[in-house]
């Protein structure tokens, strides 16, 4: 019987979760993505979420079911996933030294904006192109924007030289240690780097391997008119709390927030794998105590492909995926799947699969290996996103010629 249940709860965790309830319940009753509140669990569904919990790894598997079939794409059971907080939650949100240390700067909307992109490279930024066009353009319409690199392959830690005069200027001198899941530091760097402008509202960490697919006059937009941080968020993850993926917006309250507070948060939020449980959990607590005054935004604005693989098992991030309206970027030959550790790396993009990004809700994508993204498609940012896609006309044969 245990075997049986361990099994059902591992197919449970890889299947992908749809159309399902804010999982995060609070005891004191919580603000969700709508403004929802949700009722404790009852104490079988604990006993059983407590299984569940147990069996969390880092890695996904896929297992059969007890009856030789594959648990079928999201039959997830929400039951097991909506548990309540757990004890480094509920401290966290109801500790002085953080969850109820009083907001000072809430959000205002129809503010000005100003952005500082923060990279995080190897010695490059691949696909320099089509930054480089995104930026110019930004700059003809007098956008005012930082961007900062922190190049981990340059030394004293790596051997590598930086590869681009064009970025080179923007590479930040000073260093932190990077590993994989280990970022923390170097984020807090970047974020302390880029507060030094007074001027700067907003930081978005961006990958090498990124790629803009909106203009940036959209995103000042977008964000002039609700300013909140934006992550990406796996509210099921519970090891040892939610997490959100690297790729995300702060304000620059919230960016204050980490820098006024680093020791605690050096100390205390370096869980698991930095970069996703130690920014938008620690602010989600911030939310729930200080409701619209604290409040975040649960949007991807990054695309990464988390779906299409074999071995795929991100559930949470993998449905932003579907937000997209990408067959052509989807069906590409010119690609690897998805695994537990990463998404699915595309090494050719065409013309009509770049515009099915540029149409669709995110902002930026990844992961396109240098050149993927011919320098020609860089005016496919430039389309207008109000008219409708133009499709191709039907050649005529015969008698209809």
């Amino acid at each position: 019987m245990f075997n049986s249940v361990v099994s059902a709860l591992l197919v449970v965790h890889c299947a992908a979760l749809v159309e399902q309830p804010d999982p995060m319940t609070l005891q004191r009753g919580e603000v969700s993505a709508n403004g929802s509140l949700y009722d404790m669990l009852t104490a079988a569904n604990a006993l059983e979420a407590k299984r569940r919990a147990q069996l969390e790894t880092g890695k996904c598997q896929k297992v059969e079911s007890t009856r030789n079939d594959k648990q079928p794409s999201g039959k997830a059971n929400p039951n097991i996933f909506n548990r309540p907080w757990n004890k480094e939650m509920i401290s966290l949100r109801d500790g002085q030294e953080w969850g109820m240390k009083p907001v000072t700067m809430p959000p205002v909307r129809g503010a000005s904006v100003k952005m500082a992109f923060l990279f995080f490279a190897n010695d490059k930024i691949d696909n320099e192109e089509i930054w480089l066009h995104w930026m110019d353009e930004a700059r003809n319409q007098g956008l005012d924007f930082n961007i900062h690199i922190h190049a981990y392959g340059l030394p004293p830690r790596g051997t590598s030289q930086w590869r681009s005069n064009r970025f080179k200027q923007h590479v930040v001198q000073e260093q932190a240690r990077t590993t994989w899941c280990q970022m923390f530091e170097a984020q807090m760097l970047m974020i302390e780097k880029a507060l030094e402008d007074e001027g700067v509202t907003h930081l978005v960490m961006l990958s090498s391997d990124s790629v803009p697919v909106k203009p940036m006059a959209y995103i000042y937009n977008k964000t002039r008119d609700d300013p909140l941080s934006r992550f990406c968020v796996d509210d099921y993850w519970r090891d040892p709390w939610p997490r959100a993926e690297t790729w995300s917006m702060m304000r620059r309250a919230d960016a204050m927030f980490f820098a006024d507070n680093k020791e605690f948060a050096h100390k205390n939020l370096r869980r698991d794998c930095q970069e996703e449980t130690a920014w938008y959990f620690p602010l989600r607590v911030r939310w729930d105590n200080f409701r619209e005054d604290a409040a975040l935004k649960k949007e991807c604005i990054m695309f990464t492909n988390w779906k299409d693989g074999e071995k795929a098992c991100k559930e949470q991030w993998a449905l932003s995926v579907e937000t997209c309206n990408c067959p052509t970027l989807r069906k590409s030959s010119n690609s690897t799947p998805a695994n537990f550790k990463h998404p699915v790396i595309y090494s050719e993009v065409i013309a009509d699969a770049f515009e099915e990004l540029v149409r669709s809700p995110f902002w930026f994508a990844r992961k396109f290996t240098e050149g993927a993204v011919p320098e020609q498609l860089k005016t496919v940012l430039d389309i207008d996103l109000t008219q409708p896609k133009k499709t191709p006309k039907r050649k005529r044969f015969g008698i209809f010629r």
